[in-house]
């Protein structure tokens, strides 16, 4: 595997296991890993079978905020979008060897 840096690949390596929380990649790592996450949320929105939701006057969408190494998503509260978020998130988990943290607020 390589890298590209501005347009150019670095000299290859071999991915392996290891990396901890506090070492210095950790944040970028993730950010990397979050971005593939992110363009299949955007793919099954576009597809409609999730809904995010609406906030304000001006009833903004709103699916995903992101702070650091934190992710949230945010969804309309019905069956559908469980199970779909649900999905992804788990093929998400299998992909990356993370964990969620699955938390419903009413």
């Amino acid at each position: 595997m390589s890298i590209l840096v501005n347009g150019s690949p670095t000299l290859e390596f071999k991915p392996q296991k290891g990396l901890s929380q506090e070492d210095a990649l950790a944040p970028f790592l993730f950010l990397i890993m979050v971005e593939d996450l992110l363009g299949v949320v955007r793919a099954v929105e576009n597809v409609g079978l999730l809904e995010g939701a609406r906030i304000g006057r001006k009833e903004v969408g709103i699916s995903m905020l992101q702070f650091e190494d934190d992710t949230m998503l945010i969804y309309k509260d019905n069956i559908q979008n469980i199970v779909t978020t649900k999905s992804i998130l788990r093929c998400f988990e299998l992909a990356s060897e993370l964990t969620m943290n699955y938390l419903r607020v009413q």
